[in-house]
């Protein structure tokens, strides 16, 4: 619906005129810091290039007046003369930190990291002369996240505190005079998702961390994307978002392009994410957290609660049945951040019931995938060590890994990828994300070329499945807001096939049953308020 101004005395919200010119997305138009004297602020848009441009916006009305193209402008200073912002985004994290004039004049860079670092968020010091920022690193076989400042001078930063737990682009953190430094964090697996606000005492001076962290809040399943304060630090405004996966099922039109409204299937208030179909089309399998790790159901059609599968310590997640349809095989590990070390198992469990057989163990294994009868073939991928390739091996259910069958470059920096092998088992589809264009690869598991599909007129594809017929694609697309899926002909033409309208930005994909009479997908709901805590 656009941006909107609330004037809390009265309760009188006004809207925020559109920009003149090419405007932003409605629903990627946001609002980011207020300058001090209350009379106007900046904000974020997104428009068709999917870079963010910054605006300042007049509270007494008028059009929003552009600062800059490719900003993401992220606080004001306390005097209100400088803006600090990001640049260079690459998929929600900034490359290059940047301070400019209040009306955008006389740019310069602050700070600037190597290909594996990115930037997210800032604050600025009480009284103006150092800035806080999140810095996002990826090492060789992990993540590392951290809150740091620098002074306006560009020295060595100042480390307030390193956590994994910092590691998402929606943190965010307030300055105090006194000291007083708010942050928002994850929670720990398996709710790594859910925030909650944190507090630590910092140096003005010099940017140090004067006290351990203190937590401040203990809210459960509850994402914060919105924090933001009066200048006395009496109050704070908080956006509060409760988001929930489910599996959602539609019947598809004979032809694959159209699907008809689809309905969720799974009703329970946790996370359910749809894998594959039982051999008879009647139920779907899925993993959800509703037991506290991840585990296995099946639910049919017709049902209204969900049959469990597989249970246990482990994280279990994306079941498969083999081509015969005997087992139901998934990937199970100690933790739910896998990366190239971590310690991944294949499993398998009868699909008439019985307890859990290990098939095989590697490093990394990310994804898995069989074909079906009469072919035999099943695949799984693991990344090499370092994150550069992607490595698909044969494995046979019962008998374990195989020989390798090919391996496809990884763009860098790495960003999300996704693939899946056809039901006769002859081709591999691949995509890997990019702002910019949308491309699949098609490789022939027999030998030939690798065949490149340029999907038409979109970008930013997230998540690929071939339809039950090998004729096309299920392929997901990561929209400013919401979930779209696509059908795609292996002529790169593309059709909308299901939308959700949401206020954040989520990830979708699409199973067809064995029959290619149904699809299961992954669908969201939310719940979003805006909340006014003070004593805190």
């Amino acid at each position: 619906m656009g941006m909107h101004l609330k004037l809390i005395q009265t309760g009188e919200t006004l809207n925020i005129p559109q920009p003149e010119g090419p405007a932003p997305d409605r629903a990627a138009w946001w609002p980011n810091g207020w300058f001090p004297d209350g009379t106007k602020f900046i904000a974020a848009g997104v428009e068709a290039s999917q870079r963010p441009s910054g605006w300042v916006v007049l509270v007494m009305g008028g059009p929003p007046r552009k600062l800059r193209d490719d900003a993401d402008p992220w606080a004001v200073s306390p005097d209100g003369t400088l803006i600090a912002f990001g640049t260079g985004l690459s998929f929600t994290r900034s490359r290059e930190i940047w301070v400019m004039g209040a009306q955008g004049e006389e740019p310069r860079r602050l700070v600037s990291g190597s290909e594996d670092d990115g930037f997210f968020s800032t604050a600025w010091s009480p009284d103006g002369q150092r800035v806080a920022y999140a810095r996002f690193h990826r090492a060789r076989d992990r993540r590392e996240c951290s809150i740091e400042t620098r002074d306006l001078k560009g020295s060595q930063p100042t480390l307030i505190l390193s956590d994994p737990r910092l590691c998402h682009s929606t943190i965010k953190f307030l300055w105090y005079a006194g000291g007083r430094f708010i942050y928002t964090m994850l929670e720990p697996e398996p709710k790594q998702e859910e925030k909650n606000l944190w507090e630590i005492r910092v140096d003005t001076r010099t940017g140090q961390a004067l006290s351990k962290p203190r937590r401040l809040t203990n809210w459960a399943e509850v994402v914060l994307l919105g924090l933001s304060g009066t200048s006395d630090g009496k109050q704070l405004a908080v956006s509060k978002t409760t988001e929930e996966a489910d599996v959602y099922v539609g019947e598809l039109e004979a032809s694959g392009h159209g699907l008809k409204q689809p309905r969720r299937l799974t009703l329970d208030e946790h996370n359910d994410y749809p894998g594959a179909w039982m051999p008879d089309n009647k139920a779907v399998l899925f993993w959800s957290d509703r037991n506290g790790t991840w585990d296995i159901f099946k639910q049919a059609l017709d049902q209204e609660a969900a049959e469990l599968v597989v249970t246990g310590p482990d994280y279990k997640e994306k079941p498969v049945l083999s081509p015969d349809g005997s087992w139901i095989l998934y990937l199970s590990s100690a933790t739910a951040q896998v990366n190239a070390t971590t310690p991944v198992r294949i499993m398998r469990v009868p699909t008439s019931g019985g307890p859990p057989q290990l098939v095989l163990e590697g490093r990394g294994i990310s994804g898995l995938a069989c074909a079906r009868s009469p072919a035999a073939l099943c695949v799984f991928s693991e990344s090499s060590p370092d994150r550069k390739q992607l490595i698909f091996s044969a494995f046979d259910p019962v008998h374990g890994r195989g020989r390798e069958l090919t391996r496809i470059n990884l763009n860098q920096p790495l960003r999300n990828y996704s693939w899946d092998l056809s039901g006769d088992g002859s081709r591999l589809a691949s995509t890997q994300f990019d702002d910019r264009e949308g491309r699949i690869e098609i490789l022939p598991l027999a030998g030939g070329e690798t065949r490149e599909v340029n999907v038409k007129g979109w970008n930013g594809l997230w998540a690929i499945g071939w339809a039950a017929d090998s004729k096309g694609l299920f392929v997901s697309r990561y929209p400013s807001s919401g979930t779209m899926l696509l059908y795609v002909n292996l002529e790169g033409r593309a059709s909308v096939l299901w939308e959700q309208k949401l206020t954040g930005r989520y990830w979708t994909w699409g199973t067809p049953s064995p029959n290619g009479r149904y699809l299961a997908l992954l669908g969201w709901s939310e719940d979003s308020n805006v909340w006014l805590l003070e004593n805190f």
